[in-house]
């Protein structure tokens, strides 16, 4: 009876563990310098995000000082130094309104147009181009400024304030009838409403005018605290029509 015999396993040789080994040192030429990128990029990414969140905290406390003060230069600085930051439109905003109130109207015109230049697409742009109309208008660019305040249509939240600009504008060119067919138009369309109370005012007031000149009262050089702001005046206020900046929300 013939025995098998078992083959002996073979031991690695050598020159097969010489070549485990390079193969090893082949792979940690590459794979050191990509653990070091990818460390570098990690150590960058927490950085920037630290970064972000310190620029926020700063760019906040900014402009609550800045808005506090009601200093142009200030609130100019904080837009400056955080044009990316959600501060910046609104410190611009206001810079524009304080200039309005200030009557440096050309100044505040620039305002409003560098605002709607650079944020455009932001939800207050139409504030910035509603503060360009009231500056345009105090600079006695009346037909300029008509031209904007026909493009408010009534789906606008602020129609009644054109509705009243156009009303403003007819009558500081002396076109009273015009005038008080938009005082009219403003009580048909807007009935039982502080709008409808002041077009009824001042629709008098024309009629004063057009019965006896020197009787009248002259039309109003600004525009009304409400329309400046754009927000709807309380019940309280009254058809003086004090002038005020154009101010966003």
């Amino acid at each position: 009876m013939s025995h098998k015999t078992k083959p002996t396993p073979s031991h690695p040789t050598e020159s097969h563990s010489e070549d485990v080994e390079f193969d090893w040192q082949r792979h940690l030429r590459w794979l050191a310098p990509l653990s070091l990128a990818i460390l570098i990029l990690a150590t960058v990414f927490l950085w920037l995000q630290s970064r972000r969140a310190d620029v926020r905290i700063e760019a906040a406390r900014a402009y609550s000082l800045a808005s506090l003060s009601q200093s142009v230069e200030d609130l100019e600085a904080v837009a400056a130094a955080y044009p990316d930051q959600p501060e910046a439109p609104l410190a611009l905003l206001q810079v524009g309104a304080l200039q309005f109130n200030d009557g440096d109207y050309e100044t505040a015109k620039r305002t409003y147009q560098s605002f709607i230049d650079l944020f455009r697409a932001h939800p207050l742009a139409e504030n910035a181009a509603w503060g360009l109309l009231l500056s345009e208008e105090s600079l006695g660019n009346l037909d300029f400024a008509l031209e904007g305040y026909l493009k408010y249509d009534a789906e606008d939240l602020l129609y009644p304030e054109a509705l009243l600009g156009r009303a403003r504008i007819h009558e500081k060119q002396d076109r009273w009838e015009e005038a008080k067919k938009v005082y009219a138009t403003i009580q048909s369309e807007l009935p039982d409403t502080v709008w409808a109370q002041q077009a009824a005012q001042f629709e008098k007031i024309v009629e004063v005018r057009l019965r006896s000149p020197e009787k009248a009262e002259p039309a109003k050089d600004t525009p009304s605290s409400a329309e400046t702001t754009g927000t709807v005046p309380s019940e309280a206020q009254t058809a003086e029509k004090p002038a005020e900046a154009p101010a966003g929300d």
